[in-house]
């Protein structure tokens, strides 16, 4: 076989369509609206955190790990939410890139809390902080959009901090 610039144009052109086939045959996650509705409630004397973080913007789309109590919690990636069901008590979400800005809050039984996590729009792109959103209503209208990135509490549970 002659090399010459035909044939470099050709493998290309067949390496990138096997590139993009493999990405439109990976199974979608499922989205907040399509899902929420067979979630089960939290168990008698537990609440709810939801962490999601809003669709990147200029590519920022790579997953920061969440703590909770310094336990792994999961990956949060733009445009994903995960939940975790847990026991009341106090509770402090920290990220893989800003483990020096926690947020500590109390969650109540039956309770549901939502963390959004923000990245501050700059130049260059800050770390992922957490926060907590406190009207639920317009929360879940960003959620309808998000998709489910974590195994709910199958990521593990997280002992609530002792009082």
């Amino acid at each position: 076989m002659r090399w010459n610039w035909r044939t470099g144009a050709a493998l290309t052109v067949l390496a990138t369509t096997i590139a993009f086939a493999g990405c439109a045959s990976r199974p979608q996650k499922p989205i907040y609206r399509d899902m929420w509705a067979s979630v089960p409630a939290p168990a008698a004397g537990q609440g709810r955190i939801v962490f999601f973080r809003s669709q990147a913007k200029l590519g920022l789309a790579s997953g920061d790990h969440v703590k909770v109590n310094d336990r792994p919690a999961g990956e949060i990636p733009g445009g994903g939410f995960f939940y975790l069901d847990e026991p009341a008590g106090q509770y402090t979400v920290t990220t893989s890139s800003a483990p020096d800005r926690p947020l500590t809050f109390y969650l109540m039984q039956g309770e549901t809390k939502y963390v959004r996590m923000v990245v501050p729009f700059a130049l260059v792109a800050g770390p992922l902080t957490p926060s907590l959103e406190s009207d639920p209503g317009k929360v879940r209208e960003e959620l309808s959009m998000l998709r489910y990135v974590g195994g709910g509490n199958g990521a593990g549970h997280v002992a609530a901090k002792a009082q």
